[in-house]
């Protein structure tokens, strides 16, 4: 595995701080890039034998327990603020929390909260005290899949708000990932990319899964650093036949 030692670094924090203590876990909410997040996390968690209780966020609730675990993702911009939010409400309700790698784009600080960053570059100046490790769905890198030399050219570019606006969408494009949300499973998700020899995305989770799919891939940036950021820090050096473009 590529970026072993981060992972095990992650594994041995969560073991020593969720250690006989009553963990929940919060997939973060979002598209279906966040159900792979989530069902990376979740063998994660299986690897490591963590006990633990997987529950949807609802705003208007109290929890009970001890280790609050917050799902990776970019949820922390202006576009996507909700992650700041949640944990600021686990906080209160008396966690201790663990943000998983995630993208900041904003300065933020919280006692009681270990945060894993996903780049090393604006997440790591705008909270100092994160920690550095890959996105989760890199932690599938020793799946087992389907690979298949797939043809022609698959356009993933997102639809959402996250969009930079800066490209021309083709007509054939496919937003897969706003077809689905964080309980989706990986399954047709992979599928779809591997119908494909090269692709053409916007989209993290769709650009992470085609070099883990061994695609050539084409990734744009989006409405702010997030792609860059990790394309320079976990795709470049690590992945053949991967371009990044900016216009």
């Amino acid at each position: 595995m590529k970026f072993k030692l981060e992972f095990d670094n992650l594994k041995q924090i969560i073991k020593e701080k969720c250690k006989s203590k009553k963990v929940i876990y919060f997939p973060n909410p979002g598209n279906w890039g966040d159900g792979i997040l989530r069902y990376a996390t979740l063998k994660l968690f299986e690897d490591i034998g963590l006990e633990y209780e997987e529950i949807g966020y609802d705003y208007d609730k109290s929890y009970d327990g001890d280790v609050a675990i917050y799902g990776a993702g970019g949820a922390w911009c202006d576009i996507h603020p909700h992650g700041r939010i949640i944990t600021e409400n686990l906080l209160r309700d008396g966690f201790e929390v663990i943000v998983l790698p995630s993208t900041y784009a904003y300065k933020h600080y919280t006692d009681n909260t270990i945060f894993f960053r996903r780049d090393k570059f604006e997440s790591k100046l705008n909270i100092k005290n994160s920690i550095f490790c890959p996105d989760m769905v890199f932690y599938l890198e020793s799946e087992n899949f389907k690979r298949k030399k797939g043809r022609g050219i698959g356009y993933f570019f997102r639809t959402d708000i996250e969009s930079s606006n800066k490209y021309k969408i083709p007509t054939t494009n496919y937003d897969i990932s706003a077809d689905g949300n964080e309980w989706s499973l990986p399954e047709p998700f992979f599928d779809e990319i591997n119908k494909y020899s090269v692709i053409h995305t916007d989209r993290l989770h769709i650009a992470i899964s085609a070099c883990l799919l061994g695609k050539e891939l084409h990734l744009y940036d989006g409405a702010y650093f997030k792609n860059l950021s990790l394309y320079l820090t976990s795709v470049l050096g690590n992945f053949d036949n991967v371009y990044f473009h900016e216009e």
